[in-house]
C-alpha cells in the first residue's frame, strides 16, 4: 500500500526542489522521460502554458505554442477548439467562435500536430460564458452586451468530458501523441456572479483537479499530470510569498517558483542530451 505523507516541519521545505519531488511528484513522473532530442512539444491552455513554452525554448526542446485568446484556457473552450480542428469548419457554432478560432490558426494546428510528439494542455478555469438564448459556450462574449451572457461553473464531469474529446481528437490527428496535463496556478482575475473571487477560484481549479483526477484514473494510455498547481498553491502555502515578488501583481507566480517547476519538468520529462 502507497504511504506518502504532508511535510510535518517547514524545514522539510528548505530545499524546494527536494520537497516537490518527495512530497508532491510521487505517482506522477514517466517511467521514462517522453521528450527526446527529435520530439516537437506543444503548449496549449492558460497563460501558465507560455511558462512551460519559455522553459522549454531555453533548454534547447523544440517547442511550439499558438497564442489563441486568454479566454481559451478552459476545457470546454479547448473542446470547442478540437473540434473545429478536428473537421473543416462549415459552420461555427456561434457567431463569437469565428474571431476565436480564425481559421488559419485552425489550418496550422492541424497540419502541425501530426509533427508532434508531446502535447502540454494547462487548465485554467472552470467556468465559461454561456449565450442566454441559445445555451452555446461563447466563451469570449461581447462587453457590451453581457445581459446577453451567463458566466457558469462547468462541472467536473462535463470537464472530464471535454478531456476525453481533447485527447481522443489529438490521436485521430497524431495516435503516437503523449499528452501532459496540468492545472494552471493562477487565480482568477475575476468572478461575475460571486461576491467572492477567492472562494470562486477555489470552486473553479478544485473542480478542474477532480475532473482531471477522475479522468487519468481511468489509465488512458500516454497521458501524463504535471502537479504545477499543486507546487505552488499547496506547497507555496507554507513559504514565503510565491506570488507577486517581482511587479507586486498577486496573480504573477515568482519567476522563482517558475523556474523550479520548469526545472523540475524538464529532469523528468526531457531526455537529458548534449547542452542540457
Amino acid at each position: 500500500m502507497m504511504n506518502g505523507k504532508y511535510p510535518r516541519h517547514a524545514s522539510e521545505l528548505a530545499d524546494l526542489e527536494k520537497a516537490v519531488e518527495q512530497f508532491v511528484l510521487p505517482g506522477f513522473l514517466p517511467a521514462v522521460p517522453p521528450i527526446t532530442a527529435s520530439t516537437i512539444v506543444r503548449t496549449q491552455g492558460s497563460c501558465f502554458a507560455t511558462h512551460i513554452y519559455n522553459a522549454l525554448n531555453a533548454a534547447g526542446v523544440q517547442a511550439r505554442h499558438i497564442q489563441f485568446t486568454e479566454a481559451v484556457n478552459s476545457p470546454l473552450a479547448n473542446r470547442y477548439l478540437f473540434e473545429y480542428v478536428r473537421s473543416d469548419v462549415t459552420a461555427y457554432a456561434h457567431p463569437a467562435h469565428e474571431s476565436i478560432f480564425p481559421e488559419a490558426q485552425l489550418n496550422d494546428l492541424r497540419t502541425r500536430v501530426r509533427e508532434e510528439g508531446l502535447f502540454v494542455f494547462t487548465l485554467g478555469l472552470a467556468m465559461c460564458w454561456f449565450d442566454k438564448n441559445s445555451n452555446v459556450p461563447v466563451i469570449n462574449p461581447d462587453p457590451k452586451n453581457l445581459q446577453d451572457y451567463e458566466w457558469r461553473i462547468v462541472d467536473a464531469a462535463e470537464n472530464e468530458a471535454a478531456l476525453v474529446y481533447i485527447v481522443d481528437a489529438l490521436r485521430q490527428l497524431n495516435p503516437d501523441i503523449k499528452i501532459v496535463l496540468t492545472v494552471s496556478p493562477v487565480p482568477l482575475n475575476r468572478s461575475p456572479g460571486f461576491e467572492s473571487t477567492v472562494a470562486a477560484d477555489c470552486i473553479s481549479k478544485s473542480t478542474l483537479r477532480v475532473a482531471v483526477h477522475n479522468y487519468l484514473s481511468k489509465n488512458p494510455e500516454n497521458v501524463f499530470y504535471w502537479p504545477s498547481f499543486e507546487i505552488v498553491r499547496w506547497l507555496g502555502a507554507h513559504l514565503q510569498p510565491v506570488f507577486g515578488e517581482e511587479d507586486g501583481l498577486l496573480r504573477h507566480v515568482n519567476q522563482s517558483m517558475v523556474d523550479v517547476i520548469a526545472k523540475l519538468f524538464l529532469k523528468h520529462f526531457v531526455v537529458p542530451g548534449p547542452g542540457r
